[in-house]
């Protein structure tokens, strides 16, 4: 093999992580202005300033802007011949947690009809602490309690927004959470 094939190799891998933050940036961008909610008129679903619809695209203009800064600091580092540490040097980077922490999102997405927002996005905190390194039971469940009861403040009670209560015995438990939290 050539003297010069390393190098070529390296300097490939380095543009193809390029790749991967532009890509999110752009598929962040051109959902949010063309495919959330085709169809439906959530003009007349809105009630003052908040809507169905404002929350998404906040998430989308903040994945659009995250994606943009770690493309843009890949850009630079690639530019300047930075050497490629994606942990800062420390070894605490591994595949496994972002393969798992994938996992535990498309998780989230398919008990989300089942058993609901609410016990499904306090589970979905739990999982990504603990995949996080956060090993305090306390911790975790103040955490998740805490950010899912907010949460539901802001997409029920604030913006008006009809979560999935789950099937069955979730959807009771549910109904009787909001109710005790006064929700509804």
């Amino acid at each position: 093999m050539p003297a010069h094939a390393p190098g070529r190799q390296f300097r490939v891998t380095r543009l193809l992580r390029l790749a991967g933050p532009l890509a999110v940036a752009v598929a962040a961008g051109v959902f949010s202005a063309f495919y959330l909610a085709p169809g439906v008129d959530t003009a007349s679903m809105t009630r003052g300033p908040l809507g169905p619809v404002v929350w998404p695209k906040a998430m989308l203009a903040c994945l659009l802007a995250s994606a943009a800064v770690v493309f843009l600091v890949r850009l630079w580092q690639f530019a300047k011949g930075v050497p490629d540490d994606v942990d800062g040097g420390k070894g605490e980077y591994h595949e496994g947690r972002g393969a798992a922490a994938i996992a535990v999102l498309l998780a989230y997405a398919w008990a989300l009809p089942i058993a609901g927002f609410a016990f499904s996005t306090a589970v979905f905190i739990a999982a990504v602490l603990l995949l996080g390194g956060v090993r305090r039971p306390r911790t975790v469940v103040l955490t998740a309690g805490i950010g899912t009861v907010a949460l539901l403040y802001v997409f029920v009670k604030v913006s008006l927004m009809p979560l999935d209560r789950g099937k069955g015995a979730f959807e009771t438990a549910t109904i009787t959470l909001y109710r005790l939290l006064g929700i509804y």
